[in-house]
Order: structure tokens, then C-alpha cells, then sequence
């Protein structure tokens, strides 16, 4: 009855986001947020933050320039998701303790980041540094054109945020892990520190919140 009960929550849960998604994603409410990020009083600190955010990524990018970066790939492709989704069925299927609510929590997790993520990209719309700089080839071949905020990193810390909560002693491992699949991706030329700030931001809050509704 626990298991089914989870899954009425989960029901709940999502329908009533994507509600809210649906209406914060119209063309009205995006207009109106396009607006303000027009405003002078947001465009002088975010001049300088893109600035400084474009030098640290040059810096660290060019560590990779010219070298084997197979490693870093990957590091990249396990953050794609797979092994997320093998973890969480291995956990449901032999840990009777916490590995049920796990899952379902992860599910509520994920359902709830995914279209909040692509809202995010469609509305900053920022060009990744292998488009916008023509100095900057990538290592790897990215998903899509958008760049903020970085989805293996906002994948990688709600698992992360996931996994330190249920099981602590792993919390080390769990966030090493995630950071590391977001230095890959700075490594690879995909992303900007930028962007690695704002998907692990996500990640966390969103994996913090699935935490509160159903652990």
C-alpha cells in the first residue's frame, strides 16, 4: 500500500508542476522576464559576471587544448544518465530499507528538473563556447545549442543530493563524482564555469525538494 501510495504522491506532485510549468513557460510570462534581464540596473553585474565567467573558462579550456581528452569523455558519458536509472532499479530490487523510496523520489526528482531545464536553456538562450567563440573546438558533440544551465550537472548533483541523503557514508563519492562530470564538460568545451554553477544550483534545490515532498 506504501509503494502504491508513493506513486499517487508522485501523480500528484508532477501534475501540479507541470501545471505551473505550463503557465510560467508562456509566451506572456517569458516576455516579461526577457524585459527585466534588459533593464540596466541587471545588465552592469552580468556584463562583468560573463566576463570573468568567459576568462576562467579560457584558462581551464586551454589545459585541454591539444591533448587526449578521452578520459574526460568519459567521465562526461556517465553523466548522461544510464547508470543513474541502473543504480536506482539495483537499489529498488536488493535494498529493502530505503531502496523503494529511492527511486520514487528520484523519479519525482528528475520529472520535475527535466522540463524545468529546458524552460531554463529556451529562456537565457546563452550559446555554448565552441558556437559563440570560433577559437573554442569542442572534444565531444553536444546535445543541443544552448548552454545555461549545464544538464549533466544538474543531473549529476540531484543524484548527488539523492544519494547523501540516503545513504551518507557515499555523500563523498557521490559529489566528487558529480564534480567531476562537470569539469569534464568545462574540459570538453560545452560549458561555462557559468553554467556548471547553475546546473548543480538546480540539482540540488530540485533533489531537495523531491527529498521534502516524499522522504
Amino acid at each position: 500500500m506504501k509503494g502504491k501510495q508513493w506513486f499517487l504522491d508522485i501523480n500528484c506532485h508532477i501534475s501540479v508542476f507541470f501545471v505551473s510549468l505550463e503557465v510560467n513557460n508562456s509566451p506572456l510570462f517569458l516576455a516579461v522576464i526577457k524585459d527585466r534581464f534588459k533593464s540596466d540596473k541587471f545588465n552592469k553585474p552580468m556584463n562583468l559576471i560573463t566576463r570573468v565567467d568567459t576568462q576562467l573558462f579560457q584558462w581551464l579550456f586551454s589545459k585541454s587544448t591539444g591533448r587526449d581528452c578521452t578520459v574526460f569523455r568519459y567521465i562526461s558519458k556517465t553523466g548522461d544518465g544510464h547508470i543513474y536509472l541502473l543504480l536506482a532499479l539495483v537499489l529498488w530490487m536488493f535494498e529493502p530499507n530505503q531502496g523503494a523510496l529511492f527511486l520514487y523520489t528520484g523519479l519525482l526528482a528528475y520529472a520535475m528538473e527535466l522540463p524545468l531545464y529546458v524552460m531554463l536553456k529556451n529562456l537565457f538562450k546563452r550559446a555554448r563556447p565552441c558556437d559563440f567563440n570560433c577559437n573554442v573546438r569542442a572534444h565531444v558533440q553536444p546535445s543541443d545549442k544552448f548552454s545555461l544551465p549545464s544538464g549533466h550537472t544538474a543531473a549529476g548533483f540531484l543524484m548527488a543530493t539523492l544519494l547523501a541523503h540516503f545513504y551518507p557514508s557515499f555523500a563523498v563519492l557521490a559529489y566528487g563524482w558529480a564534480s567531476m562530470i562537470a569539469l569534464s564538460r568545462i574540459m570538453l568545451g560545452v560549458h561555462y564555469p557559468g553554467d556548471i554553477i547553475a546546473g548543480a544550483s538546480l540539482g540540488v534545490a530540485i533533489s531537495t525538494i523531491s527529498i521534502g515532498i516524499l522522504a
